[in-house]
């Protein structure tokens, strides 16, 4: 039972985060994002999940441990299936 509230509040936490930072894009950049091509967006998307992967590397080389090692293993794995995604939607839009 607790679990589930703590993941449930870890999700609210995320969209709550990335909400702030859709605020400050917004700000910074105003609304070009939304009128930029497809292939680029998809393009930021993977370099994201190029940095995720190398990031948790990073963690994982910093302070090696079996449960650091199996979340590695995780993010990375989800970073190459995000990354692999988008560049088949980029294939299929050439």
């Amino acid at each position: 039972m607790g679990s589930t509230s703590g993941m449930r509040g870890s999700m609210i936490e995320f969209y709550r985060r990335r909400n702030i930072r859709l605020e400050v894009g917004a700000k910074e950049y105003g609304e070009k994002s939304f009128r930029r091509p497809l292939r680029e967006l998809l393009g930021e998307v993977m370099e994201e999940a190029e940095d995720i992967s190398g990031w948790m590397w990073v963690a994982l080389k910093a302070h090696p441990s079996i449960g650091l090692t199996l979340a590695a293993v995780t993010v990375n794995v989800l970073a190459i299936i995000v990354w692999f995604v988008c560049r088949v939607v980029v294939f299929i839009q050439e």
